[in-house]
């Protein structure tokens, strides 16, 4: 099942929903760089993503990182805090204008407590999240800078001219100006 059909099944069953229907917020409208949570801030909500793109970013020796990014159809959720009611490390920021269907703890709670059909969806966009986690890891642990810009551009083509080089960039772990070097070596290639 793809991203985007999971986001809208479970919108539609929760809409459908009578046990959730008082629960269930509708999408929300996001501005382009809107903070969701800040550093240090703790994460109240998970967000299913119907449209537009979020970023988890951290500060290093005073340069923003972006940890990941997520899009269309997609679960953004920084899960130590949301789950564990801590201080987050890591803030969440939009990247375009975003349409959203936030999920507070408390309603996350309640669906994984009474619903199992709707808690079965919301579990496989998690174990997505989880798996998009690993393949980011690899990804940066066992390819060079261009291998990694090449990879990147094969999967995540959509996001490519939507969202700053920069983002891009920092989520690659090298520099702008290293990425647009790479980039225009493995266009001209292409």
């Amino acid at each position: 099942m793809k991203n985007t059909s999971t986001v809208q099944e479970l919108s539609k069953i929760l809409r459908q929903s009578e046990t959730f229907s008082s629960l269930w917020l509708k999408p929300r409208f996001f501005s382009n760089g809107k903070i969701l949570t800040d550093v240090g801030d703790v994460s109240h909500n998970l967000y299913l993503i119907e449209k537009g793109v979020m970023r988890a970013y951290y500060e290093r020796k005073q340069s923003d990182i972006t940890a990941w990014m997520v899009s269309d159809g997609n679960i953004a959720c920084i899960a130590d805090s949301f789950l564990m009611r801590s201080p987050s490390s890591v803030g969440l920021e939009t990247l375009e204008d975003t349409w959203a269907y936030p999920v507070s703890y408390e309603q996350y709670c309640s669906i994984r407590e009474h619903d199992s059909m709707t808690a079965s969806l919301v579990i496989s966009l998690f174990e997505n999240y989880l798996v998009l986690s690993q393949k980011r890891i690899e990804l940066l642990r066992y390819n060079s800078v261009e291998e990694r810009i090449a990879k990147y551009l094969q999967h995540s083509a959509s996001l490519f001219r939507r969202i700053p080089d920069r983002y891009i960039a920092t989520f690659l772990g090298t520099t702008e100006s290293t990425f647009c070097k790479c980039l225009k070596r493995i266009l001209r290639e292409h």
